[in-house]
């Protein structure tokens, strides 16, 4: 998440300090666990922590950006005499969206694998989940 925070200054000053606050808690939270299973919570918890934080960050960076607008078409002087003529419109430049996912929660379980038919079968049911997420203008982020 750091290397995330470091492509973009200027967000690293509003998330950094309040991320390694959250993550620091999660940690203190974990010292002090009195049994195993609520130390495996912490790990789907920390998990979750990760992305909504890749989320905040992918928020903000969109809300940085500039509004998508088209260009208008030119109008003719007033009082002119003009030709008609076929105006060739610009297409809009839409920014596309990210989507944090995490690859615990993609690659759940302990997986086998003994044959190159096991692991066919492996990518092409992660390629069915991907391609699942997978939307028009949208950036799939595995963390």
């Amino acid at each position: 998440m750091l290397d995330e925070l470091d492509k973009h200054p200027e967000v690293r000053k509003m998330f950094a300090a309040d991320f390694r606050e959250q993550f620091i808690m999660l940690k203190e939270r974990l010292e002090q666990v009195n049994n195993v299973f609520e130390a495996i919570a912490m790990r789907t918890e920390s998990d979750r922590l990760k992305v909504r934080c890749f989320n905040q960050i992918q928020r903000e960076i969109a809300r940085r950006q500039p509004p998508v607008r088209t260009a208008p078409a030119e109008q003719p002087a007033s009082g002119a005499v003009h030709e008609r003529q076929a105006v060739a419109e610009t297409a809009p430049v839409y920014h596309k969206k990210t989507k944090t996912l995490s690859k615990q929660m993609m690659l759940r379980g302990t997986k086998t694998f003994e044959t190159k038919a096991d692991i066919d079968a492996f990518l092409n049911e992660l390629r069915k989940k991907l391609e699942d997420e997978l939307e028009e203008n949208t950036i799939i982020k595995l963390v």
